[in-house]
């Protein structure tokens, strides 16, 4: 059975999801390139030997405050909140789970049309997994569930996709926000 026998997924609306969710993610990552590149300009003091000057999601996730220097975090959040990534995301979630419209083509492996995706969606799900976190701090169930619910419908739609790169990425998003969520749990903060 092929992967919309198995899921009962309009290919018009899953590749309409999955249209959503790649521009999305293109968004978040074309904003933080340039960040990135602000911050570089800006010679701003790096935060250790490997800081690449970049935001690390990873900084504000899994503990009991948001750690000193992590303001580029924040204020990349901040700049993604400020586009309209969150609505596009809503309407992602509406519809998905996405499908990737299959264009391999004889020269090229199956495993090549989901890589060059991988990247920008983790991004986009490790941004959502920091959100969750900031939330929950600031005692915004509402938006932390939110942010949550994203993660997951990314998760589903990654597993959905050809090859085992697909179903690995779904699984380590779902983990990820997972992760965070039994952490705000543990600490009280949902």
């Amino acid at each position: 059975a092929t992967v919309l026998e198995r899921t009962q997924i309009d290919p018009t609306e899953g590749e309409l999801a999955w249209s959503l969710l790649k521009e999305a993610a293109g968004d978040v990552e074309s904003l933080l390139k340039e960040y990135s590149l602000e911050l570089k300009a800006a010679n701003t003091q790096r935060r250790g030997e490997i800081d690449l000057l970049e935001a690390d999601f990873a900084r504000v996730t899994k503990g009991d405050s948001i750690p000193p220097g992590s303001e580029r975090e924040i204020e990349a959040l901040r700049r993604i909140e400020a586009t309209d990534t969150l609505a596009r995301m809503d309407e992602f979630v509406a519809r998905a789970p996405g499908l990737k419209p299959l264009e391999v083509s004889s020269d090229e492996y199956m495993m090549n049309s989901v890589l060059s995706d991988l990247r920008p969606v983790r991004e986009l799900a490790k941004a959502l997994v920091a959100r969750m976190r900031l939330k929950a701090l600031a005692r915004e169930p509402a938006e932390t569930a939110h942010s949550f619910r994203q993660c997951l419908a990314i998760a589903q739609t990654m597993s959905l996709q050809p090859g085992v790169l697909g179903i690995l990425a779904g699984g380590s998003i779902h983990s990820l926000a997972n992760e965070e969520v039994r952490h705000l749990l543990i600490e009280d903060f949902l």
